[in-house]
């Protein structure tokens, strides 16, 4: 038995409804996978014999497109939110927690509250020889646009 490849297509957009009121981009992946699937057992009907190789080859697709966007297309959109944020220079003056203190030799992390410039955690280093431990609550005075650091001063209690 062969699923015919309107039931792919109406399965494609049960997924894209799901999708349309979850916003998650999770059943979408599913969706691109579904659709493929309809292609290509509509243009290739010797490879899908079965209800088990469609439903195989929907699972490796899905898994394909799935790895892509997480590994290839998403970290992509979060460099280049991030590159827009430094050079806007909406950063200065933005408060923060360090997660993991800067040293003379290697940058640290610094995250904010709320994402700011596509993303919540930065690299970050100190201002000249401050000393700034896990925890410390920061404000970003500086960016180096070289290193795309954020430069940060300890906020004095």
């Amino acid at each position: 038995m062969v699923i015919p490849a309107t039931y792919w297509l109406i399965f494609t957009f049960i997924l894209v409804i799901i999708e349309i009121f979850t916003l998650t981009f999770a059943s979408f992946w599913f969706a691109i996978s579904a659709l493929l699937v309809a292609l290509i057992t509509v243009f290739y009907p010797e490879a899908m014999f079965s209800w088990k190789i469609q439903v195989l080859f929907w699972f490796i697709l899905s898994a394909v497109v799935t790895t892509f966007w997480f590994k290839f297309w998403q970290p992509l959109q979060v460099m280049m939110k991030k590159n827009k944020g430094i050079k806007s220079g909406k950063l200065i003056n933005e408060q923060g927690i360090i997660t993991n203190p800067p040293t003379t030799i290697k940058s640290g992390n610094i995250r904010f509250h709320v994402p700011i410039g596509g993303a919540n955690e930065w690299k970050c280093r100190s201002n000249a020889d401050e000393e700034i431990n896990f925890g410390d609550i920061v404000t970003v005075i500086d960016i180096d646009m070289e290193n795309e650091e954020l430069i940060v001063s300890l906020i004095k209690k």
